[in-house]
């Protein structure tokens, strides 16, 4: 018979009211928070996502209209990029609205609020283990890539990153 504190490798046991399950888990706790927001306005207005969206939506059809029309010209390419901005902002718009977080290796990231608020974000910590700086990474082959919260002292050191973990804005 096992005291309540003490721990089976096979099933797991109690310790500190905290039921473990299929043996002990000694891995650190890592930390990670926002060190830097920034609004992201135009003239002094917050951009929203909703802005995005309609944006992005308005931009892509007129730009197919356009392209469409302009397509004997010599110059459709400005169409054509056109559309391509307006697809990305379409595409943001659509992903921040449903994540709320957003990445972009390994120059920023776009956090939208609860009201649709976009903020550029910076997101970073302290390793537990080696006391090095934690900083997001994308890792795997292409298409299938994670974000992992990597240190920059031991990389070694890596645990995976869900955004869910963030406060809110």
């Amino acid at each position: 018979m096992k005291s309540v504190g003490s721990l089976d490798s096979e099933w797991g046991g109690i310790m500190d009211n905290q039921i473990l399950f299929g043996g002990v888990n000694h891995e650190p706790i890592v930390y990670i928070d926002r060190v830097k927001t920034t609004p992201l306005t135009i003239a002094g207005h917050p951009v929203k996502v909703a802005w995005l969206i309609f944006s992005g939506s308005l931009g892509a059809v007129g730009s197919v209209a356009s392209i469409w029309s302009a397509w004997a010209t010599t110059h459709p390419y400005f169409w054509i990029i056109l559309f391509g901005f307006s697809g990305m902002a379409l595409l943001l718009g659509l992903q921040l609205s449903r994540q709320r977080f957003s990445r972009f290796p390994p120059f920023f990231n776009l956090e939208s609020s609860k009201t649709g608020e976009i903020y550029l974000t910076k997101v970073e910590g302290e390793c537990p283990k080696c006391n090095g700086t934690l900083k997001l990474r994308e890792v795997g082959p292409k298409g299938y890539r994670i974000t992992l919260v990597c240190c920059t002292r031991n990389p070694d050191h890596k645990w995976r990153f869900y955004p869910t973990v963030l406060e809110d804005i």
